[in-house]
């Protein structure tokens, strides 16, 4: 979807894809071009995966390196630009709503950068640094950092980066919210209720609410993926093995 020229969308998740709630797509923007002024009716979380990017929220300007994430709240204008003239940048767009609805704003601020410390201003948007110090184990060798949840002012859903080193899964889960997982480094393998998938180069799975998965690391390479749930704050029931398996159980292996 060519939004402006020099800006495209590439819807991941949403309302084509059987989502409820939810909306992930990868937002495209060429060396030196900006994606205009706008507003939404719902919360918007933008994660930058390639590239450089900065993103203007009224008069504050906010400079995002790989893997930094800022939301902005319903109703506030705000205006995603590419510095680089060389590089495009990339960026995962998350959405508390199926479809991406928008409107374009006339208007004019005059946005002033903001130091690199400066985490957003209390009810218009946050912003949360990529920290490798910051991420916990959920599982052995899968690191994850949260990037925005209900806590840190997103309200509909949430979202984080994850790293599965060589060998690494979670255990078998659900959840009680739509997911989708966008693959943003190495290959993954995604096991649902006894199909397999393999994901890779920004591939995104859509698990529905309460289906029975799990990711894997078959590789030798790390993995690594941006997640994002159609909840304001992440939420994970571990299930027995068998039910992401149950062709094992048919065929007599438990």
């Amino acid at each position: 979807m060519v939004l402006v020229p020099g800006v495209q969308l590439w819807p991941l998740a949403g309302a084509h894809t059987g989502a409820h709630n939810l909306f992930t797509a990868l937002l495209t923007l060429e060396p030196k071009v900006a994606y205009p002024l706008y507003v939404r009716p719902i919360s918007e979380a933008l994660v930058l995966v390639n590239g450089e990017a900065a993103v203007e929220v009224e008069d504050r300007r906010y400079g995002l390196k790989p893997l930094d994430a800022i939301t902005v709240s319903p109703q506030i204008p705000r205006r995603v630009v590419n510095p680089s003239s060389s590089r495009r940048a990339v960026l995962h767009l998350a959405l508390a709503s199926a479809t991406p609805d928008q409107t374009w704003v006339n208007g004019r601020y005059v946005a002033a950068d903001q130091p690199a410390g400066v985490t957003g201003r209390v009810g218009a948007e946050r912003v949360c640094r990529n920290d490798p110090a910051a991420r916990f184990e959920l599982a052995p060798l899968a690191r994850f950092q949260d990037l925005y949840h209900a806590d840190l002012g997103t309200q509909g859903i949430c979202g984080g980066y994850g790293v599965f080193e060589p060998g690494a899964r979670l255990p078998c889960h659900r959840h009680e919210f739509d997911e989708s997982i966008t693959i943003v480094q190495g290959t993954a393998t995604c096991i649902v209720e006894g199909r397999r998938h393999e994901l890779s180069n920004n591939a995104t799975a859509l698990v529905p609410q309460g289906r029975c998965h799990y990711f894997i690391n078959l590789t030798l390479e790390p993995m690594a993926m941006v997640w994002v749930y159609a909840g304001d704050k992440p939420d994970r029931i571990v299930m027995d093995e068998t039910f992401c398996h149950p062709e094992r159980v048919k065929a007599g292996r438990g």
